[in-house]
C-alpha cells in the first residue's frame, strides 16, 4: 500500500499464560468496533519476521486461497494485498476465492473486520 501504516492488528488465541492474561485485559469496543488492550499494559513489543517470501498474487487474474482455523492470519496481508491493487488498478486479479476451513464458528468474527 502507498499509505502509512497506523495500526496494528494482532490475532491472539489464548491458551494461557500470557495470552489469557491479554483476553482478561480487552475492554469492549464502542460503536461497533473490535475489542481493545486497555491502556495499562507495558508497550514494548518485540516482533520476529517476515519470514520467507511474499507471493506476487496480484500477477494472477483469478487465485485461489485454501486455508483452515487461525491459518487466515497468514493470508489476510494477500487479501488486503488484492484488494487495494484492484482498487488502485494496479493488479490483474479479477477473481479471488477463498476456502477457509473453521471447526467451530468461534474464529469466524475474524472476518467481521
Amino acid at each position: 500500500s502507498d499509505r502509512e501504516q497506523v495500526s496494528l492488528d494482532l490475532f491472539i488465541e489464548p491458551r494461557g499464560g500470557m495470552t489469557q492474561k491479554l483476553l482478561h485485559r480487552l475492554t469492549p469496543g464502542t460503536d461497533g468496533s473490535q475489542p481493545r488492550l486497555d491502556g495499562s499494559l507495558p508497550r514494548l513489543a518485540l516482533f520476529s519476521g517476515p519470514h520467507g517470501i511474499s507471493a506476487p498474487v496480484g500477477d494472477y487474474e483469478t487465485v485461489l486461497m485454501v486455508t483452515s482455523g487461525s491459518g487466515i492470519v497468514a493470508q489476510l496481508p494477500y487479501l488486503k494485498q488484492l484488494i487495494y491493487g484492484y482498487n488502485a488498478r494496479k493488479s490483474r486479479t479479477r477473481r479471488v476465492h477463498l476456502v477457509w476451513q473453521l471447526e467451530t464458528r468461534g474464529k469466524i468474527f475474524i472476518a467481521s473486520r
